[in-house]
């Protein structure tokens, strides 16, 4: 579990944590930003030793310029460090279920690299619970939902996951870690539908920032993704809805738009309509969401003060 200290993740900690250790893992290793303050490493030791549990292991991790991203940096040394090989990663903003031992003896079998979960959202208003509907109505017609909970087997990550591309990546650890195991063609990855955690805090995607750089995406490549609704499971179920929305794509942004209440994503349309010849619009153009997820942020960090547009405006690591 990577663990930033700021008030906001020590408060997740205190509910985070316990739900770790409820499952009796050999052992809880943490990452940290280095130098850790003395504070923080008591917090967390204080929490476990409320619980009797002894196996904790902090690992310290310098920033270093050889990694765009510090929470990939983390991570990395964080599977490094661990004396197992089957792993669960998950995130100080969630409550993990019993529901996820049911990945512990799947990874790292039949040639499974990683077995996912899916997520309770954070429900704290009408718009909140408008997104859960709309995501859990995605999980159940698609194939594969990815998430930030999942178990990997260190062996084939560390073969399959490059480090130098790692290294290289400003966002998108897991779908880094996707589309590399995915590519390979020597293992799968399986998601599993079951809740695994409840989410404490609003997620990467639901950051304006990141509204906004997915908006930046359908803008320039408003031509080229015609047909991809159209040639998904959930599209091939909505017929002429689905012929429309590959014909007028712009109707697909702002349906996403209110059904996740991402009003930042039309914005980021809209800006690139105007500031086509930018960098950021042209580094997006003829890649994939995903390769665009990858590389996104550091053209978009620089377009505004992303910490202006209120509580869900940080999340650059």
């Amino acid at each position: 579990m990577p663990f930033r200290d700021t008030p906001r993740e020590r408060k997740f900690a205190e509910k985070s944590i316990p739900s770790a250790i409820a499952l009796k893992p050999d052992e809880l290793v943490i990452g940290l930003d280095a130098p850790a303050d003395d504070s923080l490493m008591r917090f967390i030791r204080d929490v476990c030793d409320e619980r009797s549990f002894k196996n904790l292991r902090l690992v310290q991790v310098e920033r270093s310029a050889e990694w765009e991203f510090q929470l990939a940096n983390i991570i990395w040394h964080c599977y490094e460090a661990c004396r197992n090989d089957t792993i669960l990663a998950f995130d100080v903003d969630t409550v993990l279920r019993p529901a996820v031992l049911a990945g512990c003896d799947m990874v790292g079998t039949s040639s499974i690299a990683v077995v996912s979960f899916t997520k309770k959202l954070l429900i704290n208003n009408p718009c909140d619970v408008l997104r859960y509907l709309s995501y859990r109505w995605r999980v159940r017609n698609s194939q594969h939902v990815f998430s930030g909970t999942y178990w990997i087997h260190r062996p084939s990550y560390m073969e399959d996951v490059p480090l130098a591309g790692l290294q290289r990546i400003s966002n998108g650890i897991d779908t880094y870690m996707v589309k590399r195991v995915l590519d390979g063609g020597r293992r799968s990855i399986v998601t599993l539908k079951d809740i695994g955690v409840d989410c404490l805090d609003y997620q990467n995607n639901d950051y304006p920032w990141r509204q906004f750089q997915d908006g930046i995406w359908y803008y320039a490549n408003r031509t080229e993704f015609r047909g991809i609704l159209r040639a998904s499971r959930a599209g091939a179920k909505l017929g002429i809805v689905t012929r429309i929305l590959d014909r007028y794509p712009v109707l697909a942004v702002l349906i996403n738009v209110v059904a996740y209440q991402h009003p930042w994503l039309i914005r980021g349309w809209v800006w690139a309509s105007r500031n086509n010849t930018h960098e950021a619009v042209q580094n997006a153009r003829g890649a994939t969401l995903d390769e665009w997820g990858l590389a996104g942020a550091a053209y978009v960090k620089q377009i505004r003060d992303w910490k202006r547009t209120g509580r869900l405006g940080t999340g650059f690591g």
